[in-house]
């Protein structure tokens, strides 16, 4: 396809880009390595604690609509734990995390959603906007 989807050039420098009305993405990023199993707990608790129940509806297309609630639609990237590197790909309230070599760029997690908190999520993940 010739996108360069995985390519040593970094992210776009926006903090925070509204994709369509009420969807946006924010893009954090570290130079530390990150502990596996806090990194784990903070997704688990953003994806499963915080999520309105509603989230977990398929019929639904993008959480509660008249909520500020905080609604995670696809988060993706890549990260360096004191375990190794690894991919994260999550979807609403799965997520996964695959070892990966390392890729020799900068790690950083993008979230897709609703209402994001960019300093929510700085705070869980420990990762700083980009």
């Amino acid at each position: 396809l010739g996108i360069q989807a995985y390519t040593s050039v970094p992210p776009p420098s926006t903090v925070k880009h509204e994709v369509s009305e009420g969807i946006s993405t924010i893009t954090l990023t570290t130079g530390k390595v990150l502990c596996r199993e806090d990194l784990e707990n903070s997704l688990q608790s953003l994806l499963w604690a915080e999520q309105p129940e509603t989230v977990a509806d398929n019929n639904r297309s993008h959480g509660a609509a008249d909520s500020d609630d905080m609604v995670i639609l696809r988060m993706k990237g890549r990260v360096h734990t004191d375990t190794g590197w690894f991919m994260v790909q999550g979807v609403r309230d799965l997520y996964e995390l695959t070892p990966i070599p390392d890729p020799e760029t900068q790690q950083h997690l993008i979230f897709i959603g609703s209402h994001l908190d960019c300093q929510r999520l700085q705070n869980a993940t420990k990762m700083y906007p980009r």
